[in-house]
């Protein structure tokens, strides 16, 4: 593995790790509902997770790619039942990280042959 694969798994084990603690603090503060915060915690997880297992088989890049994809529902989600708006850039800015992630851990090469 290259340093960059290594970046890719420290950003998504990082990315994950701050989803789970974010649910964790919203189950907590109770200002969202539970199903939302338990959805965090469960993806969060998986997300954090996932780059190991994806040098495993390459079928897990969908797995992560879903995670990622529920990770942004649920923060819009969140956003708007919490402020009644959405924040653009906030949600660009994730979908900006999700996209780097993916393709950090994307490029193993065996998987490519």
């Amino acid at each position: 593995m290259t340093f960059i694969h290594y970046l890719g798994m420290a950003l998504a084990l990082v990315y994950g790790m701050l989803t789970v603690f974010g649910g964790i603090m919203q189950i907590k503060l109770k200002e969202v509902p539970l199903f939302s915060t338990l959805g965090f915690v469960i993806t969060g997880g998986v997300v954090a997770c996932t780059p190991y297992l994806i040098f495993q088989s390459f079928y897990n890049v969908y797995l992560l790619t879903f995670c990622l994809f529920l990770i942004h529902v649920l923060a819009l989600f969140n956003g708007y039942y919490l402020f009644r708006k959405w924040n653009i850039q906030h949600h660009i800015f994730r979908l900006i990280l999700s996209v780097i992630i993916i393709l950090l851990l994307l490029d193993y090469e065996p998987l490519l042959y």
